[in-house]
């Protein structure tokens, strides 16, 4: 307002702040309901099936699960963001997707990576809901992101929407003889 901004250009920073503030209470909510799940049992896999129940009896989605790493040592922290990912997957199907069905897949390959896989049978993601603001999305590559690995979200070829995450498991990394993680 100083330097005398057009009116667009006013608008267009309101709009800015005003997302910027909405990503912000949305990633607080994320947190604070991180805080709130209890497990009854550590780990992932009771944290996925208490997830599972949830979001299966608070909107009649059949969810189907194929679970594939109680081998599988993962971190906390990597707990963790599956968790918020497949979360928000499942939000995102029950909010936009008008499924009836949804199919989830946790599991690791012969390499040790890990792939996550959330699939439903509803409208699928249209091209614009992928566009920046969309701040659901943008946390679901963050959390990819620091799990090294990466986040696919698209068109399911049998109609409905994929997400699909991979990354490489911390333990994978380390050194046999040393305990060290390998850069």
């Amino acid at each position: 307002m100083q330097k005398e901004s057009s009116q667009a250009q006013l608008d267009d920073s309101v709009q800015q702040i005003d997302q910027g503030l909405n990503a912000a209470y949305r990633q607080l909510r994320e947190l604070l309901t991180t805080f709130r799940i209890k497990v009854n049992e550590p780990g992932l896999r009771p944290a996925v099936q208490a997830t599972i129940e949830e979001f299966g009896a608070n909107s009649g989605l059949q969810i189907l699960s194929d679970y594939h790493l109680d081998h599988c040592p993962l971190t906390p922290n990597e707990e963790v963001h599956c968790l918020q990912i497949v979360r928000e997957a499942l939000s995102n199907v029950v909010k936009h997707a008008e499924a009836e069905h949804c199919w989830l897949s946790l599991m690791q390959d012969n390499n040790g990576t890990i792939h996550i896989k959330i699939e439903d049978d509803g409208i699928g993601i249209r091209p614009e809901e992928q566009r920046a603001g969309h701040y659901g999305l943008i946390i679901l590559l963050e959390r990819a992101n620091s799990l090294n690995g990466t986040i696919n979200i698209g068109l399911r070829p049998a109609g409905g929407t994929l997400v699909y995450l991979s990354f490489p498991p911390a333990y994978r990394r380390l050194s046999p003889e040393t305990g060290t993680c390998h850069a």
